[in-house]
């Protein structure tokens, strides 16, 4: 037998085998088993320690992190509450530097500056300024040729008040047109010019319209709630707006014959204002409108009382278009005799003669300066005159070979639209160089070339009737029966927005911020909304 022992003495080694005999050999086997449960637990411990030690590493490292992480809040809340902790003004001033979406996207990065960017009037006022300077046209259509000096005067003076004023701020060239109001809601402001720019920009708009047994809506024109429009019916409708709805008021009686050409003002008085109106009839009629008086009345029973209006007579045909100036004492009436006539709108009186045309005179508009005025003739030409000296004409454009229903001017820029479909834009600068030159070449005769004309297109498939510009928006009408939209910061090649519903020629329009509101030959009157806010937009705005 194998001794389980250590070497020993011989008594020792008698002795432990005796003991071995007596024992039962089940009990050596128990030793061994007792030997090898106590290795595997030894091996249970080792591994639990090391899966103790891994999972404590496991936890320092998210320790790490997490201390990481919160070191950065930590850091971030740090830098905002530094940025908090500084004075109003200091904020304020930061704040200004910064674009649009970058005020907004900080308002949102911490609730102490959500609530100072939202209660701050003045940093609201500058978003609502750099937003809506923002849409206003840089240099619509480029220039690839020199501007020389001349020696006239009224260009000279207008290249100066140009420059002076690009080199104004924002603030101050806001301040020139608009009194501040410390009352004014500037936050509810941008979030209205927001919501509308993102409407025209996506082409959602509301749609209104109401028949009329007018036989077409030959002009129109809107302030605020009232609008008149004319036709052949003898008599100067009135309208209010409200809810995006139209409703008829009354009437305005006087004229004779058919109505070419309405043009409403707001009057300095109180809820009033003047409308001026042209006929058939030769006649220009100058009527003052009780706002709250017309709407007080049912529908359509209102008539103005004639002792409001005010006949100015002095053309020997139809007048076809009135042009009125921003202070409502000066009108430029365009008639089938040829003339331009001004008239002083306080003293119903006549000034004078303007300018003529070869043919009848069909559309007027004012420029920036204000002795300025561009007028589209049945002649083919356009013409810009200086008003302060009779049949003082500046130059001549001789691009259309057609009829120019429709003339318009933005900053340096006349765009004038024709029976052809084709628009033309010339530019003011040089007109007056090219013009001198072109009459010493060609004699005055309509063979002329590009003569001060920058850009041309097709942007219909008829006539052009109508054209208006706002900002970097402009709309035309056509007697294809559609309105069309344009940006004119991208390209005047395709409309941004077609709109159609019109079932006749579109010959009458008015483009406000907000709305255009068409007439047309097919004795409708459409409101084209596009005031009404966008379920989504970037910066989920709201107005507290």
């Amino acid at each position: 037998m194998i001794s389980l022992y250590p070497l020993s003495s011989p008594n020792q080694r008698q002795q432990q085998t005796q003991q071995a005999q007596e024992q039962p050999p089940f009990q050596i086997h128990k030793v061994n088993q007792n030997k090898f449960k106590q290795q595997q637990s030894q091996n249970v411990q080792v591994k639990k320690k090391e899966k103790k030690k891994q999972h404590v590493v496991k936890l320092s490292d998210e320790q790490r992190t997490e201390s990481d992480s919160n070191k950065n809040n930590a850091t971030k809340d740090n830098t905002n509450s530094l940025f908090i902790q500084l004075p109003s003004e200091i904020i304020s001033q930061i704040v200004l530097y910064l674009s649009v979406p970058d005020i907004l996207s900080l308002s949102s990065t911490n609730s102490q500056l959500y609530g100072f960017i939202s209660n701050h009037s003045t940093i609201w006022k500058s978003i609502y300024l750099k937003f809506t300077n923002a849409q206003l046209p840089r240099d619509i259509f480029e220039t690839n040729y020199t501007i020389r000096d001349n020696n006239n005067d009224y260009l000279k003076k207008k290249k100066n008040e140009y420059n002076n004023n690009t080199n104004l701020t924002q603030t101050e060239q806001y301040n020139l047109t608009h009194k501040s109001n410390y009352l004014t809601n500037w936050k509810s402001k941008f979030i209205k010019a927001y919501d509308t720019s993102n409407n025209w920009k996506n082409g959602k708009y509301t749609v209104n319209s109401i028949e009329c047994d007018d036989g077409g809506i030959f002009s129109l024109s809107f302030v605020s709630d009232l609008m008149a429009t004319g036709s052949y019916t003898k008599a100067l409708h009135l309208w209010r707006i409200e809810n995006q709805t139209i409703r008829s008021v009354g009437q305005i009686l006087g004229h004779s014959s058919w109505i070419w050409s309405v043009n409403m003002k707001k009057s300095s008085c109180f809820h009033s204002n003047i409308c001026f109106s042209s006929s058939q009839d030769t006649s220009i009629m100058v009527t003052n409108i009780d706002k709250d008086e017309a709407f007080s009345y049912d529908q359509s029973s209102y008539v103005v009382p004639l002792s409001r209006s005010h006949v100015l007579k002095g053309h020997r045909n139809a007048v076809w278009t009135t042009l009125v100036d921003d202070s409502i004492q000066n009108l430029y009436t365009g008639s089938g005799d040829y003339s331009i006539k001004h008239w002083d709108v306080e003293r119903y009186t006549l000034i004078g003669d303007v300018g003529r045309h070869m043919e009848a005179i069909l559309c007027l508009s004012k420029t920036n300066e204000s002795t300025m005025l561009a007028s589209g003739s049945a002649d083919h030409t356009v013409r810009l005159w200086d008003t302060r000296f009779p049949s003082k004409e500046i130059a001549s454009i001789h691009e259309h070979s057609v009829s120019i229903n429709s003339i318009t001017v933005k900053d340096w820029y006349i765009l004038s639209g024709g029976d052809d479909g084709f628009i033309r834009v010339a530019d003011i600068r040089i007109l007056p160089q090219l013009s001198y030159q072109h009459s010493l070449h060609t004699n005055g005769g309509r063979d002329s070339q590009r003569i001060g004309v920058v850009h041309t297109s097709k942007i219909h498939d008829c006539s052009i009737r109508a054209l208006a510009i706002q900002g970097n928006r402009m709309v035309s009408t056509s007697s294809d029966m559609t309105v069309k939209i344009w940006d004119l910061s991208e390209s005047i090649h395709k409309p941004q927005h077609t709109l159609e519903g019109h079932t006749g020629s579109v010959i009458s329009m008015q483009l406000a911020k907000d709305r255009i509101i068409t007439g047309s030959l097919d004795s409708t009157i459409k409101i084209w909304d596009f005031s009404s806010p966008l379920k989504n937009n970037n910066y989920h705005l709201k107005d507290n």
